[in-house]
């Protein structure tokens, strides 16, 4: 396994985090949820949003070809502390939404804690130096001694172990010197260090970078940093320096739909009372009568109006009536004797 660069190996590994992560997940997050080269930077800005961040910096190194060349995100978010790398390394698991004070107020975007993961894509490694609570601290993961063997289980069997390291400020600011030292985060006057220096920040580095990083272009990126993420008075995206404009900035409202009709006084939900159905009025027995094949009628002194009854109207599936709503019980039999010769039963 190749030998960890500076800025990971810098502090003193004070404990261990056990990341229990197979190579059969990254592998399906690999091939599946995160195969654009650009989504691996944009779940790691959404980190930064989800931490309370007002300014986020993406810093990309001016050649990705070169064997160290890196991407880096920079927040001034909340930072992460022993507790919070090993919560950070949980995989598949986040505690995000049941917080009870969220940073800013702020929506989560992040909820299943595996946008970290579709840094794979980009990088062999992924380091993580952040100042929390006065002290800072660091940890860096290296995919490449994930278990590749023929194992194909989604649960790990051996847990991954990554040192936790904590840093001295001199320490951090070796660390982190290759990229506020360049001209791109100068530019923006952040004080990381000293008296006056940000209450907290993280930095996440990718390095070590595979072939996919050669398909990142900058203009896409921004496009989709851009697009993608809530742009907003307190929180800011800059691209190797460059502020980025939320794609909805500045158009105000484009136009305005009405569908339907305008509402004054929104209808019940349905009636408090159920209405009455309707009576249905059977044709007289005269007419059924002279439809049929053998006619009898209804002037008939062999046919007297006895007994009155009440029977609800119906139909058979054929859209016969088969009952009157009020009739005589020689009514009916003169009926049933109508429709049965008039629809013969089969």
């Amino acid at each position: 396994m190749p030998d960890q660069p500076t800025f990971a190996s810098l502090g003193d590994a004070t404990d261990d985090i056990e990341v229990r992560l197979s190579y059969r997940i990254v592998e399906l997050f690999s091939e599946g949820l995160y195969t654009s080269p650009n989504k691996a930077v944009e779940e790691l800005v959404a980190n930064s949003f989800d931490a309370g961040a007002q300014r986020v910096h993406v810093l990309l190194s001016p050649n990705l070809h070169d064997q160290d060349a890196s991407i880096a995100v920079f927040d001034d978010g909340e930072g992460m502390d022993h507790d919070g790398l090993k919560r950070h390394w949980l995989i598949g698991i986040s505690n995000k939404r049941e917080l009870s004070t969220r940073p800013r107020g702020r929506q989560q975007i992040g909820k299943f804690g595996i946008g970290k993961l579709a840094t794979y894509v980009l990088a062999n490694r992924l380091t993580h130096i952040s100042k929390c609570n006065g002290k800072y601290y660091s940890t860096s993961m290296d995919y490449r001694t994930i278990d590749k063997r023929v194992d194909r289980e989604v649960e790990p069997k051996v847990p991954i172990k990554i040192a936790l390291r904590e840093l001295t400020e001199q320490q951090a600011s070796q660390a982190v010197e290759p990229w506020t030292g360049t001209a791109a985060f100068k530019a923006a006057k952040m004080v990381l260090f000293g008296t006056k220096s940000t209450e907290s920040w993280t930095l996440c580095i990718m390095s070590s970078l595979k072939p996919k990083v050669h398909e990142i272009k900058q203009g896409t990126l921004g496009w989709v940093l851009r697009t993608a993420l809530p742009l907003r008075p307190d929180f800011g995206i800059f691209l190797n320096g460059q502020r980025l404009e939320s794609s909805k900035e500045g158009k105000g409202l484009l136009d305005r739909k009405i569908l339907g009709k305008d509402l004054i006084r929104l209808p019940r939900p349905s009636p408090r009372t159920p209405p009455r159905p309707k009576t249905s009025t059977f044709p007289k027995p005269a007419n059924i009568a002279s439809a049929s094949k053998s006619p009898v009628s209804a002037e008939s002194p062999a046919t007297p109006r006895r007994t009155r009854i009440s029977l609800p109207a119906s139909r058979t599936r054929s859209g016969v009536v088969t009952a009157s709503s009020s009739m005589s019980m020689d009514d009916y039999s003169t009926s049933t004797t109508a429709i049965s010769a008039s629809h013969p039963t089969s």
